[in-house]
């Protein structure tokens, strides 16, 4: 037996495959569902108060709008008129005083 003998090396690597067996109990699975299901209706809730909220706002902003184009209306009235008084004023101090004994 007079040969060289070749012995192969079989790469042998064996692919493990791991499976994850996630069991959840009950309870655990009722409150998680109970935690989300309040977290959904307070969402709700607290979107639909907020709607009501902005359109209450809305109202409010749209009142002030019209109190404010109302008042500076009317400030622009009162400046017209000061104005006038004050032309008036310069007038009348131009006009030379009446001595007291003249009619």
């Amino acid at each position: 037996m007079g040969g060289i003998v070749m012995i192969e090396e079989v790469d042998t690597e064996r692919r493990e495959t791991r499976y994850v067996d996630m069991k959840i109990p009950l309870w655990g699975l009722i409150c998680a569902l109970a935690g989300g299901g309040f977290f959904i209706v307070s969402m709700y809730f607290t979107t639909n108060q907020t709607a009501r909220d902005v359109g209450e706002l809305q109202g409010t902003v749209k009142a002030g709008n019209a109190q404010t184009s109302t008042l500076s209306s009317d400030l622009t009235l009162l400046r017209f008129r000061m104005e006038n008084v004050e032309i008036d004023m310069r007038t009348l101090k131009m006009v030379p005083a009446h001595p007291k004994g003249a009619k």
